[in-house]
């Protein structure tokens, strides 16, 4: 199977588990040949995870990015009580090899935080290949990924039959929700900068995330006026314009009382 990333030109030759490998020129292409069916994956963004989960492959998974961003109950089982999956954030990749001492067979890399540290001349090294959803505008787009990663499973036929039952459900709310009163959402999280400590809040939305709540007949309000992305949360002006809102999308883990210490936390509560 000779899969290429048409944007960044990387090109992965999967064979199978067993086989002799085959001859393949990658030309000017970055590549890397595999074997497959995969068992022991590293999965560094949790825009992956569920692609992982609806192919039954959860437990594949032996290494992945920091526990702080992991949402899903069952991941969050293996760190916690089974002790099944390492984390890679923070570590010297190259002094403590999270990849090498848990025998990953393929890194899905980061969305582009510390990818260049993948691309070591270590030979232990596991090959690193990209999931390139940073690419795609639409909600269909991002389904039509589970079928990159079956292919490292052999499981494409399963795959297949989920994009069509995802495109089909997507089309069914669409169609239903559209013709509905329009919605106003507000897009919006919060952070904290400890060098200046303060709180920042973001109304930056990714372009398929945008798009789906468009193709409901949705509108994202955006930033409240005068807004400064690297300068402290005007809390007033953003009370002022989420009271504009039908709906707010959080779009982080942090929503908490107390996270930044108890009078921040207390302020983003109230916001």
């Amino acid at each position: 199977k000779v899969v290429t990333i048409q944007r960044t030109q990387e090109q992965y030759v999967l064979f199978q588990r067993g086989t002799p490998q085959p001859e393949f020129n990658f030309g000017n292409l970055k590549g890397a040949f595999i074997t497959v069916p995969i068992e022991r994956a590293a999965v560094l963004s949790n825009a992956y995870f569920n692609y992982f989960e609806l192919l039954g492959e959860r437990r594949s998974i032996v290494v992945t990015t920091k526990h702080d961003y992991l949402n899903e109950p069952c991941l969050l089982k293996m760190v916690g009580e089974d002790g099944m999956l390492d984390g890679a954030t923070n570590r010297d990749l190259v002094s403590n090899n999270v990849f090498v001492k848990n025998k990953v067979n393929v890194i899905f890399r980061w969305s582009g935080s510390r990818d260049d540290e993948l691309n070591t001349h270590n030979p232990a090294m596991p090959p690193a290949v990209r999931v390139d959803t940073g690419a795609e505008t639409t909600a269909a787009g991002m389904m039509e990924w589970i079928k990159y990663v079956s292919l490292f499973f052999n499981r494409e036929r399963e795959a297949s039959r989920m994009v069509t039952e995802m495109k089909s459900r997507y089309d069914c709310i669409v169609a239903y929700v559209r013709p509905q009163p329009r919605v106003r959402v507000l897009y919006s999280s919060f952070s904290y900068s400890s060098t200046s400590s303060q709180v920042r809040c973001s109304f930056s939305i990714s372009a398929w995330h945008k798009r789906m709540i468009e193709d409901v007949g949705g509108e994202v309000i955006g930033a409240y006026p005068n807004y400064l992305s690297s300068g402290p949360c005007n809390m007033t002006a953003f009370r002022e314009q989420a009271d504009t809102a039908d709906v707010w999308l959080y779009k982080s883990n942090n929503f908490q009382e107390g996270r930044y210490g108890s009078k921040i936390g207390r302020e983003i509560v109230r916001a």
